[in-house]
C-alpha cells in the first residue's frame, strides 16, 4: 500500500508484482476523509485492504469518519466493513484522545 498527497487530497494504491491492483482519491477534510472515488480488481480482497489501509490512516490523523457514496450494486461491500447508510455511507473512527 503506498499514498501519494497533494495539500488536501490523497491517493493511496495497491501495486502487487508491478501491477496497479486497486486505487482510492480521498479528500482530507477537517474531520473526517471523503472518498472521492476507489477501485479495484474484483474478488482478490484488494477492496477490503485498501479500505482497512485507509481507516487505519484515519485514525492515525485523528479524523472521526471515513465518508463516501457507494453505487447500490456494492452497498453490501461497504455494509460488511462496517458502514452505514444506503448511498451516503459512513464509518465512525474510534479515535483515540
Amino acid at each position: 500500500m503506498e499514498m501519494l498527497d497533494d495539500d488536501d487530497t490523497l491517493v493511496f494504491y495497491v501495486i502487487n508484482k508491478e501491477e496497479l491492483c486497486g486505487f482510492a482519491l480521498a479528500t482530507f477534510i477537517e474531520t473526517y476523509i471523503y472518498i472521492d472515488i476507489i477501485c479495484t480488481i474484483p474478488n482478490k480482497k484488494i477492496g477490503s485492504r485498501l479500505m482497512n489501509f485507509i481507516e487505519l490512516f484515519g485514525l492515525s490523523t485523528r479524523k472521526n469518519a471515513i465518508i463516501l457514496h457507494a453505487l447500490p450494486e456494492v452497498v453490501g461491500f461497504y455494509k460488511k466493513l462496517g458502514y452505514e447508510g444506503t448511498f451516503e455511507m459512513v464509518k465512525y473512527l474510534n479515535c483515540p484522545e
